[in-house]
């Protein structure tokens, strides 16, 4: 869709498409997240913004017809389901990683990525897997994981590691997440439109 707004910006000759925060405030997993000035991180993109189509297609028949019966169910109704359109989302890209994450994340596109933002993105996974293993965001109502683990962060970017196996899911999207952005980005200033993003303050 942003390619699509860059097209009518290019074309009524504007230059400046000022965008809302694209960061995840995925915190509760309910319409709460919904406001974008609530990011759980700064580097973080959300994965609700993951375009699909552009994604390696699924192999699972069984998949694909269930989520084209989901996709017709979600476009069908008077406003968006927020909740359900996140949900299915995440699960696609838990199919598709399942499908593509081994040999997407040995590449060298993937191994740059991780090298150059594995200082907030380890964190940033261990946040979602803790989050999401104890069903809250408020680390003080975990069992333990109160503070952050130097260790235990560096087995999550160890690939050996069982830790890692645990957490590459986050590691998988924010990837396709940041190729798409770019991709997004260069088209803009291609089209002589400049991308204006917006920060909580």
């Amino acid at each position: 869709d942003l390619k699509k707004m860059i097209d009518w910006v290019a074309m009524t000759h504007q230059q400046v498409l000022q965008i809302l925060p694209i960061n995840d405030t995925t915190i509760t997993h309910t319409w709460t997240d919904s406001y974008p000035y609530n990011s759980m991180s700064i580097y973080a993109l959300h994965p609700q913004y993951a375009d699909l189509n552009a994604l390696p297609k699924l192999k699972d028949e069984a998949l694909i017809k269930k989520y084209e019966d989901l996709q017709v169910a979600l476009n069908a109704l008077p406003q968006i389901d927020y909740e359900r359109v996140n949900e299915a989302k995440t699960a696609y890209l838990a199919d598709l990683y399942s499908q593509e994450g081994k040999t997407m994340m040995a590449t060298k596109e993937f191994k740059s990525f991780f090298d150059a933002n594995k200082t907030w993105l380890v964190p940033y996974a261990a946040f979602c897997y803790y989050r999401d293993k104890y069903g809250t965001s408020k680390f003080s109502n975990w069992p333990d994981h109160h503070s952050f683990d130097e260790n235990e962060c560096k087995l999550m970017a160890e690939s050996t590691s069982t830790l890692y196996k645990e957490v590459a899911i986050h590691y998988f999207i924010q990837f396709i997440l940041d190729a798409q952005m770019r991709d997004a980005n260069n088209y803009a200033r291609k089209n002589g439109v400049i991308l204006k993003g917006d920060i909580p303050i």
